[in-house]
């Protein structure tokens, strides 16, 4: 049985468990179409994203961000004020600043914290435009009075080597250094012209924000995930859904053009990577970070089951697979021959070259990710690597260096961890001896955009679209399985009296315990059974696409009349579900007051998963073949077996991690497998006829995950 097949059961067995019964789709993300790519340069066009997707600045118009209208003094302030998430509310003491007026609160509570003084002690020009020393002055003492940040003027950019220094007001200078240590403004080389009394755009000001999250207000736990780039958090081995899979396969298409045999290298490397041990995907942890604070991607939200921030998302084995995929998606990237082009690797000849050039990109553009290839020292002749995000880089000397970091396998209290590299002849860093430095630069990561997973205008393939029927979403060229529809998904009203069905798209006929019927010709439903509501979703481009149905709730479900080649079927309804798939399988009954399910055909290959009432291990999944018909069902708190024979591979899934599991466990005429005793002294018990079988009661840490039937 292939580990791909089971790996993808467990995940969507997670994904359905989690979803009650009626759905409300969420409308697609923001889109500006006075905003698209090659217009703007691509920081302005990710900070654009990121203050949207952050809800710090809206669109003038619906469908409008205006990128090139001056900013006033008073939208700035407002600006910052929902920036700040303050809900404190000052009156303004400004004659020129009316209650009436939407920034009223706003300035008065940056006036209220010195973050403002106005142009003189009774006005302060709201309407006037906001200039760039001016945005920077009031920013500046943002970090200042109202965050409560402290800095060294003196280690600040210098800014005489430009042209035009001189024209800085005096009260904004040491401002103007601090935003330009920070990129808080665009001064692209030394030479560059300040225009500090020039007036200032929408899409200044939006990176002037976004840079100002990432370089100045760093990472704090609102920005970081709450899990850690280790094993218990993740599966076994490396799982990716389907429609990151088909989206990386396109993005290596068109990364390549007409250099088939370049892209179907990076294609094998893909699907060697997929399903293999895994073994940490630190890389796809930091990027994945640093994408959602740069705005190139919404991660909490588009993958992280739409989650408000970062440390919301969910544990991506326990309950937010998503998550996972898409730090999958981009940990798989480095096996690219394309990744490594971009990439610069520093030997053990060179280090002092790698440093200084991690200390110079992060001058010039802020947070970055930086990797080290390690010796093991107990076996010189073994090596492993590891990815950071690298906060801040400090140097001591050309061969001495502090380097802040975020590290993927040690959360830190979210506190920044400080890594001292010092280069000697045997150069340590993380106790272990250093063999390579990957050194990332700006034109690495803008490399990155060919692989957006969520798209230009982070607007998720995992984000639900509607189609009104398979023919629609097959003509659509958007990537989106049923269980990402799902996950994605939001409770609207009570479910009690709601089922849900997802089957693929084709032909099919389901008959519930009151005889009512539902037939789908594969364009049409007809037959006696209720649909309050129909979804189409797409599982890939090559398969049919699946309908998300939701229908009255029965005691039982009936599934057949479809192609015996392939299928697919689930049902969640008031707390139980049921899934299965394969081929070979001609019909599928799912009883939902006994919690069990019937399935028949000839040398079926299936999975399936059922839900239990077994206290901390929710989820019963089975992955296998069988020649005959057999039923698998949850009584109490054990699972029943008839009619199973072979090998199959199979496992409790709990809420935050699987049993351990190490070597088949042979069980002789086994029929159920008992968890009474799991939660109390961690013990199981295998039964035959409803009779214990002698010296099997095993410790949970023993029970293994394949089960042979006998």
């Amino acid at each position: 049985m292939k580990r791909k097949r089971f790996a993808r059961l467990i995940a969507c067995a997670l994904l359905l468990c989690l979803i009650p019964g009626i759905l409300a789709f969420p409308v697609s993300a923001k889109y500006f179409e006075d905003v698209y790519p090659g217009m703007l340069a691509r920081e302005f066009f990710d900070a654009i994203n990121y203050v949207s997707d952050n809800n710090i600045m809206n669109g003038t118009e619906p469908t409008r961000f205006s990128p090139y209208e001056n900013v006033t003094r008073g939208m700035f302030v407002t600006i910052l004020y929902r920036y700040s998430g303050s809900t404190q509310r000052y009156s303004s003491s400004f004659s020129d600043v009316p209650s009436s007026q939407y920034y009223y609160y706003a300035v008065g509570w940056a006036n209220h914290y010195g973050i403002v003084n106005g142009t003189t002690p009774t006005t302060f020009e709201p309407e006037s435009p906001l200039t760039r020393e001016q945005m920077t002055v009031i920013l500046y003492r943002y970090a200042k009075s109202y965050e409560g940040r402290t800095f060294n003027a003196s280690s600040f950019a210098s800014i005489t080597t430009h042209p035009d220094y001189s024209s800085v007001s005096s009260y904004a200078v040491e401002s103007i250094r601090w935003a330009k240590t920070y990129h808080l403004i665009r001064l692209t080389t030394d030479t560059s012209y300040i225009n500090a009394t020039s007036n200032i755009n929408r899409a200044f000001v939006a990176l002037a924000l976004a840079n100002y999250a990432k370089n100045v207000t760093g990472f704090p736990q609102k920005d970081r995930y709450s899990f850690e780039n280790k094993e218990e958090d993740f599966h076994s081995i490396y799982v990716m859904s389907s429609a990151a899979t088909n989206r990386l396969e396109s993005c290596i298409d068109q990364l390549y053009g007409s250099d088939t045999a370049r892209a179907a290298s990076d294609k094998n490397a893909l699907r060697d990577f997929i399903g293999k041990e895994w073994k940490g995907s630190c890389l796809g942890y930091v990027l994945t970070t640093l994408f959602d604070k740069n705005g190139k991607t919404d991660t909490n939200k588009n993958f992280g089951k739409n989650s408000d921030t970062m440390n919301a998302v969910g544990k991506p084995f326990s309950n937010a697979a998503s998550i996972e995929s898409a730090i999958n998606y981009y940990q798989v990237i480095q096996r690219f021959a394309a990744f490594r082009a971009k990439i610069d690797i520093y030997g053990e000849t060179n280090f002092a070259n790698g440093l200084n050039a991690l200390y110079q990109n992060y001058l010039s553009y802020g947070p970055m990710p930086f990797g080290v290839v390690l010796r093991d020292n107990a076996d010189h002749t073994k090596t492993w690597g590891h990815a950071f995000l690298v906060l801040k880089v400090v140097k001591k000397s050309n061969t001495s260096y502090d380097i802040y970091v975020i590290d993927p396998n040690n959360i830190n209290n979210y506190e920044p961890i400080c890594l001292p590299l010092d280069i000697t002849s045997d150069t340590q860093f993380y106790d272990h001896p250093l063999v390579y430095l990957y050194v990332f630069s700006n034109s690495t990561l803008n490399w990155f955009d060919n692989f957006d997973l969520d798209g230009d205008y982070n607007t998720s393939h995992y984000i639900p679209v509607n189609y009104s029927s398979p023919t629609e979403a097959s003509n659509v060229e958007v990537d989106i399985t049923a269980e990402e529809h799902l996950e994605n998904a939001t409770a609207a009203t009570d479910t009690s009296e709601i089922a849900t069905l997802i089957v693929p798209a084709t032909e099919f006929q389901l008959t519930n315990a009151s005889g009512e019927t539902l037939h789908f010709d594969g364009q049409t439903f007809s037959g006696t059974m209720e649909i309050f509501s129909t979804y189409y979703t797409l599982n890939g481009m090559s398969a049919p696409c699946s309908m998300i149905l939701e229908i009255p709730k029965s005691d039982s479900y009936e599934y057949t009349g479809f192609s015996e080649a392939d299928t697919s079927f689930s049902i969640i309804a008031d707390g139980t579900m049921g899934k299965v798939s394969g081929s070979g399988i001609r019909t599928i009954l799912f009883d939902a007051v006994k919690n069990d399910l019937y399935v028949d055909g000839n040398e079926m290959e299936f999975s399936l998963c059922l839900r239990t009432n077994i206290p901390n291990f929710e989820y019963f999944y089975l992955d296998g073949s069988n020649s005959t018909s057999f039923s698998i069902g949850v009584e109490g708190l054990k699972v029943i077996a008839n009619g199973l024979a072979g090998t199959m591979e199979g496992g409790y899934a709990p809420e935050t991690s699987l049993i351990p599991v190490t070597a088949p466990l042979t069980l002789t005429e086994a029929s159920a497998i008992d968890f009474s005793d799991a939660a109390t002294n961690g013990q199981i018990r295998i039964i035959a006829d409803g009779h214990t079988i002698p010296n099997a009661v095993l410790p949970i840490a023993s029970f293994r995950s394949e089960i042979i039937y006998e």
